[in-house]
């Protein structure tokens, strides 16, 4: 599954600025903000639940699959324009993509993957579409400068979408 997510946080902006004001307002490099072994805990409990609904025979294969596709990063870098977005996410390459809700498909690891961002406010969305499931990644930010990144996981393989938050602060 995928493990690129995309990040912004908004350091003190006012209610009243427009997406043109805010330009680069969220530039800049960001760190988990709670402990990488508490995430991970998180992540492999979220998991095994999700897992606990396969077959017996099935359910350590789903489990390692999961913990193979909650994924987090420990650091994001960045770049907001007014009508395009780049971030790094730890070692991987670049994800740069226009927010403008249009689809466009790039080849990942398992085959072609289906991108779309879009930003609502203070959120930014990147839906990632792949033959074998669906994750969507919500940014939300806060004036003080942190960030709260919830994503959802979805399969048909799945009864109901895997769903966990990693916290990141502005570094």
């Amino acid at each position: 599954m995928i493990s690129l997510l995309a990040v912004m946080a908004a350091p003190l902006m006012p209610a009243s600025w427009t997406a043109q004001e805010t330009v680069n307002v969220y530039t800049g490099t960001y760190v988990v903000a709670q402990s990488k072994t508490a995430i991970r805990a998180d992540l492999d409990q979220k998991a095994a639940e999700a897992a606990a609904s396969f077959p017996f025979y099935a359910k350590s294969i789903a489990e390692g699959r999961l913990v193979e596709a909650m994924t987090f990063c420990e650091t994001y870098e960045i770049d907001l324009q007014a009508d395009s977005w780049s971030n790094k996410c730890d070692a991987l390459p670049p994800l740069n993509r226009p927010i403008d809700k249009s689809v466009t498909t790039w080849q990942g690891d398992g085959g072609p993957v289906k991108t779309r961002i879009s930003r609502k406010g203070d959120k930014v969305i990147l839906s990632l579409q792949t033959e074998s499931g669906r994750r969507v990644n919500t940014f939300v930010f806060k004036p003080d400068g942190t960030m709260k990144l919830t994503v959802s996981l979805a399969s048909d393989s799945l009864e109901e979408p895997v769903t966990w938050t990693v916290p990141y602060k502005l570094q």
